[in-house]
């Protein structure tokens, strides 16, 4: 069972979700307001859906319990922006989607980020750019070793949250040869999961979007 909790201002679109997540199996709502509560303890929570262009993620997740640990955050805006503030912040695993995501897309989201996979939904990504302040992106591709133009490709598709036999047909090599490339792109960038080597990827500017 996947426990998801909802921090959604606007209560007409918090009320549609609860409708949607009470069809889906193997979902339980633990949480569901405008915000978590100050002082009270919350249950922990494996998949955390927030909407709003306000919200503040880090201290969001500072009122999480701390034995718990980090959730998978999906993110629900037409806005690409706000997928910078959270890039950084210490997510089991980061995804988005349009608002208006339709049911089986919140199911497929919810599915993927409860098991660590990221979730990017094509329209949020077009024209994104995260730049890493006070740094020059060139001085910091020069502190990793270069990427092959193939650990390129996968780590573009990783973004996308392609799974690795969605990634072998795109290229037409193996799952193996996938994960082999993956394996090198973590060693590459010091990322320890496909979330972390996407943030890295982003912030230095390997990946083209």
């Amino acid at each position: 069972m996947v426990r998801v909790g909802l921090v959604v201002p606007g209560t007409v679109l918090r009320k549609g979700l609860e409708a949607v997540m009470q069809d889906l199996p193997e979902v339980e709502i633990v949480h569901s307001a405008g915000w978590l509560p100050e002082g009270d303890p919350v249950v922990q929570i494996d998949v955390l859906i927030v909407s709003g262009p306000e919200t503040d993620g880090e201290a969001l997740l500072e009122g999480l319990p701390v034995s718990a640990p980090p959730p998978a955050v999906l993110l629900l805006s037409d806005d690409p922006g706000v997928l910078r503030d959270w890039i950084d912040l210490p997510v089991r695993a980061l995804g988005a989607l349009p608002a208006a995501a339709d049911e089986e897309s919140l199911a497929a989201a919810i599915a993927a980020l409860s098991r660590g996979l990221a979730v990017w939904h094509p329209e949020l990504l077009v024209n994104l750019q995260v730049r890493v302040p006070d740094e020059d992106p060139g001085e910091a591709s020069d502190l990793i070793e270069p990427l092959t133009d193939r650990e390129l490709e996968v780590l573009q598709r990783l973004a996308l949250g392609h799974a690795n036999k969605r990634i072998a047909l795109d290229l037409a090599i193996s799952e193996h040869t996938v994960k082999f490339h993956i394996s090198s792109i973590y060693g590459k960038l010091y990322a320890g999961n496909r979330t972390e080597a996407v943030r890295i990827g982003l912030k230095i500017g390997l990946i083209s979007i």
